[in-house]
């Protein structure tokens, strides 16, 4: 009897060790197969899984690189619970987590992988991406990668390429940025030959910085973002700065956009810096920012924008009448004089039917156009607009304007001063003219100081405005004018 709990122990010891390898086995299989999260480690094994022929490495670095100035906030003394203080260690640099492979180190050694960097806030959230000269052209298979990632990541808002990108890759951003939460794009020096940038502007999106520098635009590639702009749906409501400097762009091309500021009311800065506009060219933009004549055809395509717009919330508020419908169907109740009972009160009060309108209208929103309401003036029978307000910022420095520009540009200040008030929107506030052939001493360049230094000021001052501007001294740029 004794001789039984040894056996017993022995079979125990033998049973033991069957186990311990299928935890090791399951181990490997999750440290093998990781997930979205680590954006590091996920992004470079899907794209072996996917037998990319390109080899993907990803750094990890802290926002404070990106952002210089948070570097003085190294040093930052935080409490502990215990009331302690210890130096705050959230905002060091951290190396990448991801573990490269020796081919993967060979190539970065021989500059022949896609060297991706990843730059996180201080609380460990992924809110930039940067893929930085790319050796070679980037596949489309990355940017998917990158897609499957997004759901675990929301707060990823900027993303940034300056070399390698491809027609097709332009084609996956446009598919990746309705299911993400960007909302600046940064493509300078791409030079795609296609140049179909603009098709980043079709879809509905949160975009609302798109950087566009030294990408070899001309002015057919400038005509069709223009369009897209002027068309103000959903897709180009969001956008509020384009960069175009650097590019090819003519007095053409510049009509083009000044022919958009006619009709967008979102687009608050607009970089035209070191192209070839002349005072023709930057005259077709500023005249925008004035009183302007409305043709016929504008006034026909703003009234079938507010045909469809009533159109959709017509279609809405008749889908949230059937819901309300089916709910009163549903609902089960003791007898018929009851129902009748309630029926009335609600027929006398209208609960559901102000519910149903507030939803419509939150759902839809209110109509607004460019020439609605008191944005417009008739005069001897004819329509006219008040001009864009809502571009704050203008960059037409390094191009061939002369004394003609000026001129135009205190027209339209000394317009805009004395209706501000009365539109509640903020007219233009900064300009840019350096490396202009603008004359040194000039009555009217004196003034444009002038009236930039009072609006920015008032601006600052006010509350009834959403923008916020700390600068509040003169922001107009004639540091390297040429004189005449």
């Amino acid at each position: 009897m004794r001789d039984l709990p040894k056996n017993i122990a022995t079979k125990q010891v033998i049973q033991k060790p069957k186990h311990e390898p299928l935890l090791d086995t399951t181990l490997k299989i999750s440290f093998e197969k990781p997930t979205p999260l680590d954006f590091e480690a996920f992004v470079p094994w899907l794209c072996k899984s996917w037998e990319i022929s390109q080899s993907i490495i990803i750094d990890r670095m802290n926002q404070e690189q990106a952002l210089p100035h948070l570097k003085s906030m190294k040093n930052l003394k935080l409490k502990n619970a215990n009331g302690s203080t210890t130096m705050k260690n959230n905002l060091t640099l951290r190396n990448t987590r991801s573990n490269f492979s020796e081919s993967d180190l060979r190539a970065r050694n021989t500059k022949k992988a896609i060297s991706i960097k990843t730059y996180y806030e201080r609380h460990g959230r992924l809110v930039e991406i940067r893929i930085i000269d790319s050796p070679m052209p980037i596949s489309k298979r990355v940017i998917q990668a990158i897609k499957v990632c997004l759901p675990c990541h929301s707060q990823l808002t900027k993303l940034t390429i300056n070399k390698g990108l491809t027609y097709q890759t332009i084609h996956e951003l446009w598919k990746l940025l309705p299911h993400s939460n960007l909302t600046d794009i940064c493509l300078d020096g791409t030079r795609v030959a296609e140049s179909n940038y603009y098709i980043l502007l079709d879809c509905q999106s949160q975009l609302k910085r798109l950087s566009l520098n030294k990408c070899l635009i001309n002015d057919i590639i400038c005509q069709k973002i223009a369009n897209r702009l002027c068309q103000m749906g959903e897709s180009c409501s969001s956008l509020h700065i384009l960069e175009l400097s650097i590019n090819n762009i003519t007095d053409i091309g510049a009509q083009y956009l000044g022919d958009m500021l006619r009709n967008n009311r979102s687009l608050r800065h607009l970089n035209l810096a070191g192209n070839k506009i002349t005072d023709f060219g930057a005259g077709t933009i500023i005249n925008q920012l004035k009183e302007f004549l409305v043709t016929k055809q504008e006034i026909v395509a703003a009234k079938r924008k507010k045909f469809k717009f009533l159109k959709v919330k017509i279609s809405l508020y008749e889908k949230l009448l059937e819901e309300i419908m089916r709910e009163r169907r549903r609902q089960t109740l003791a007898s018929s004089v009851s129902l009748m009972m309630t029926l009335e009160n609600k027929s006398s009060k209208n609960p559901k039917k102000a519910k149903k309108k507030a939803r419509t209208k939150d759902l839809v929103g209110s109509f607004t156009g460019p020439f609605d309401g008191e944005n417009t003036i008739k005069r001897n029978e004819q329509l006219y607009c008040n001009g864009n307000f809502t571009l704050c910022s203008l960059n037409l420095g390094y191009n061939n304007l002369g004394y003609f520009s000026v001129k135009q540009i205190h027209e339209v200040l000394l317009y805009q001063a004395g209706r501000v008030k009365k539109l509640n929107a903020p007219g233009l506030l900064r300009l840019v003219l350096d490396g202009n052939l603008v004359p040194k001493h000039c009555i009217e360049y004196d003034k444009i100081k002038i009236f930039l230094t009072q609006a920015v000021q008032n601006i600052s001052t006010s509350k009834k405005s959403g923008l916020s501007f700390e600068n509040k001294k003169s922001i107009l740029h004639l540091k390297k004018k040429k004189e005449l």
